[in-house]
């Protein structure tokens, strides 16, 4: 399977090679089926339960060392996250290997069959795990601070970019970055400073039991980082961009406890999550046609100020 050419910010060249090596130096047994291949590509093993996640950004590792370190102390407090799968060889998470000369991150997790019938949990469910998150204390550890659009930049700066961007497309991101970056530097944070998720919305959501549809777990912990907790709503106010409900926003204020929409820093948020989805489109977009053409159609909306026309799930 070629799912791209190894650029530092794109897919290795042959994944399901990458993963069979990683689940036999964990001791797993090989085999498994691509189930997600965005922002990172997700596997589940076709004789284990077990989610197989292979980063491949430079900086995949560090990350994935962050989230391993930040879930068990989660757990360890009684926060309903998702649970890392211990390889049954020993070794130690991540595993990292060289692909063309470029890192990649293999993690392993829990797989948690999700409930045939039942919908995704809500945005009220959401708001709950999210307030649960910000009340907890101070992690015992040091954690990096939130950079907005740090991986966008990346991604724009990197050579490859020019396979899915235009000249004129770049400067205009490049010239929005700045600008985005520097406004959110003047901002203040009602809610504080604290541990955040920095990507929380309901897709990162998952029931823990077929039985009974829960306790919910929150999953995908690679952005995790210390910063202000608004960051961590945002996401849900830009929901119906995918053509989701308004109302669900009001849900998820409701169940929070705070409306971020009363806060005059809200539109430099909204317009930075917008922004950041995409990071892994301009990835994919050389080697896939359905990225390439999401990426045309929301860039060319955000390069004409348009913040009202749906987008379409990716």
């Amino acid at each position: 399977m070629n799912a791209g050419h190894g650029s530092p910010n794109g897919p290795p060249p042959d994944l399901a090679n990458l993963v069979d090596e990683a689940c036999h130096r964990a001791g797993y047994p090989s085999g498994a089926t691509l189930i997600r291949h965005f922002a990172n590509a997700v596997y589940l093993l076709d004789n284990a339960p077990v989610v197989v996640r292979v980063g491949y950004s430079l900086a995949a590792a560090a990350k994935a060392r962050t989230a391993l370190t930040v879930v068990r102390w989660l757990i360890a407090k009684d926060f309903p996250a998702t649970a890392p799968a211990d390889p049954p060889t020993g070794a130690e998470q991540p595993l990292v290997f060289d692909s063309m000369g470029q890192p990649v991150t293999v993690t392993f997790w829990h797989y948690y069959p999700q409930p045939l019938g039942v919908g995704w949990p809500g945005t009220d469910v959401l708001g709950t795990v999210a307030s649960a998150l910000h009340e907890l204390p101070t992690p015992p550890f040091e954690l990096a601070q939130f950079e907005p659009l740090r991986t966008m930049t990346a991604v724009v700066r990197d050579p490859a970019a020019r396979l899915a961007l235009n000249k004129a497309e770049r400067v205009w991101l490049a010239g929005r970055l700045v600008e985005l970056r520097a406004t959110f530097r003047e901002l203040d944070s009602p809610l504080g400073r604290g541990l955040i998720h920095a990507d929380m919305y309901t897709g990162n959501l998952l029931w823990s039991s077929t039985a009974d549809h829960g306790p919910v777990l929150l999953g995908d912990w690679d952005s995790v980082c210390f910063g202000p907790r608004e960051i961590d709503l945002i996401p849900t106010y830009a929901e119906p961009r995918f053509g989701t409900d308004p109302a669900t926003v009001d849900a998820f204020v409701r169940s929070y406890g705070y409306d971020l929409r009363q806060w005059s820093g809200f539109q430099v948020l909204y317009d930075i999550r917008e922004l950041s989805t995409l990071s892994a489109l301009i990835r994919l977009a050389p080697t896939n046609a359905a990225s390439r053409a999401e990426l045309r159609h929301r860039l060319g909306l955000l390069m004409h100020g348009d913040r009202v026309t749906p987008w379409h799930g990716q």
